[in-house]
């Protein structure tokens, strides 16, 4: 906490998409190869952002719902499976992350504090061989803080 409701900190996640298509021939930007397969799709992401939470005041004791922003960097692994064939492409993209959530008090002297928030994920990665531009998820986070905040 930088203020009384504020704080700042490091956000960073792992993530991991799949997405089996099913059997179709894919042919080589000049037309010159085709494969018929089905493919496999599998994006790994890893965003970390430094983030910004506002809390709210509200008379509920048990409740103190936030909004928030991150901002920074995100790594994706983009691999594709033809068969015995394999398309790697990795980079790097700027990465902004809204969300909202609330912290849940176990007791008022307890220095244990649940957290639930939901947010969006945008970022720049780009995937030229299928015409991609960036990548974008919804997230839910559940997790546990211990300190004074």
């Amino acid at each position: 906490m930088i203020k009384q409701n504020l704080s700042i900190g490091v956000a960073a996640s792992w993530n991991a998409f799949d997405e089996k298509l099913p059997t179709k021939t894919y042919s080589s930007p000049g037309g010159s190869r085709a494969v018929t397969t089905d493919m496999i799709r599998q994006v790994y992401t890893v965003p970390i952002t430094l983030i910004t939470h506002y809390y709210f005041n509200t008379s509920m004791k048990a409740l103190q719902p936030f909004v928030g922003i991150g901002l920074g960097a995100q790594y994706a692994e983009n691999n594709t499976y033809f068969n015995i064939y394999q398309l790697t492409e990795n980079n790097w993209g700027f990465v902004a992350r809204p969300e909202l959530g609330t912290t849940i008090h176990f007791g008022q002297n307890s220095p244990v504090k649940g957290l639930i928030s939901a947010g969006y994920n945008w970022s720049t990665n780009k995937n030229e061989g299928f015409n991609i531009d960036n990548w974008s998820h919804f997230t839910v986070n559940v997790g546990i803080g211990v300190g004074s905040f």
